[in-house]
C-alpha cells in the first residue's frame, strides 16, 4: 500500500490518495471515496505533480507492463506500455524546455513527455530499485540518478556520465545539499546494510582536455584524493566531480541487537535452568 495526502482538485481539501493493490481509490477528508481506478497488475509506485501548472495536480502510477496517468478526477489521461516493473516514477522538467518530464524506473530507464510518449530508453543491466532527479554537476540541467545493482548518474539526453557498485543492491537514492555549501550531495541506501555518502566538489577542466587529474582511495570510512595539475594557458571551466567521503554501515539484527529469535530463546535457556536447578533440589532432599 502507498499513501499520498494532497489537495488534486483545488478544492481547498486535502485528498488521501491510496492504492491497494490493483486498485487506486482517492478518499475526501472524512474518508468517503472521491473516485476510484483499476490498473492490469498490483501497482508498484506512486507520484503526484502539476504537470501543466494548472493548480490541480495529476497522478502518475507504475505497474508491472505498464505507466499510468489519471487526472484529478480520476479519468485516464494516458497509458504506456513499459517492460518490467516500474518501482520508481518521478517527474521533473531535465532538459530544460519548460515541459515536464515523466522519469520511470523499471527493467529499463524510461523518459517519457507529458502526453506519455517514450523519449528514450536504456537499459542498464539490473532492474531499478529507486531514482531520483538532481542537477548534481551544476550546469543547468538536470541528471537522472537511477539504482539497482550499480548506481548510474545519467545527463537529459541519455548519456552515462558515472556509476557506482555497492556490495549489495541499492534500495533508496537521496539527492540534496546536506552541508549547505552550495554543492550537491547524493546519499545512497543499501541491502549491505550500508549508506554511501557522496560529495561534489569543484574541479577544473580545460575546455579542450583535463587540467586537474584526481585519483581517488576509497576505504569504508574515508576517501583519500590525490590532485596534480599542468601549467597552461587555455581558458579553465569550473565544473564539479562527486566522490565516495564515507561509508556507514548500519549493524544488522545479526550483527547487533536483540531479535524476537533471540529473545525466546533466552526465554528458553533461563527456563530450562530454572527446570535444572528445581531437579536438583528435588534430588537433594
Amino acid at each position: 500500500t502507498i499513501l499520498l495526502a494532497k489537495d488534486i482538485d483545488s478544492d481547498g481539501n486535502v485528498e488521501i490518495i491510496v492504492s491497494s493493490s490493483k486498485y487506486l481509490k482517492v478518499f475526501d477528508p472524512k474518508g468517503n471515496v472521491k473516485w476510484m481506478q483499476k490498473t492490469n497488475t498490483e501497482i508498484s509506485s506512486l507520484f503526484i505533480d502539476d504537470l501543466n501548472d494548472d493548480g490541480k495536480y495529476e497522478i502518475f502510477v507504475g505497474t508491472v507492463g505498464k505507466v499510468y496517468s489519471f487526472d484529478s478526477n480520476g479519468k485516464v489521461r494516458w497509458k504506456t506500455d513499459i517492460s518490467g516493473n516500474a518501482k520508481a516514477v518521478k517527474v521533473s522538467d531535465i532538459d530544460n524546455d519548460g515541459k515536464k518530464d515523466i522519469v520511470i524506473g523499471s527493467s529499463q530507464l524510461y523518459v517519457l513527455d507529458d502526453s506519455g510518449k517514450i523519449t528514450f530508453n536504456l537499459t542498464l543491466g539490473s532492474e531499478i530499485e529507486d531514482l531520483t532527479i538532481y542537477d548534481l554537476d551544476l550546469d543547468g540541467y538536470k541528471e537522472i540518478i537511477p539504482g539497482g545493482k550499480e548506481v548510474y548518474v545519467i545527463d537529459h539526453e541519455g548519456e552515462i556520465e558515472w556509476k557506482f557498485k555497492p556490495y549489495m543492491r541499492v534500495t533508496r537514492i537521496v539527492a540534496d545539499d546536506l552541508d549547505n555549501d552550495k554543492l550537491p550531495d547524493l546519499i545512497i541506501g543499501s541491502l549491505d546494510n550500508s549508506v554511501y555518502l557522496f560529495k561534489t566538489r569543484k574541479i577544473y577542466l580545460e575546455k579542450c582536455g583535463i587540467l586537474a587529474e584526481e585519483s581517488t582511495t576509497t576505504t569504508s570510512t574515508t576517501s583519500t584524493t590525490t590532485q596534480t595539475s599542468t601549467s597552461t594557458t587555455s581558458t579553465l571551466q569550473e565544473v564539479t566531480k562527486t566522490t565516495l567521503m564515507t561509508t556507514t554501515t548500519i549493524p544488522s539484527e545479526e550483527e547487533g541487537g536483540f531479535t524476537a529469535f533471540s529473545i525466546v530463546l533466552i526465554i528458553v535457556v533461563i527456563a530450562a535452568v530454572a527446570i535444572v536447578v528445581l531437579y536438583l533440589k528435588k534430588g537433594r532432599k
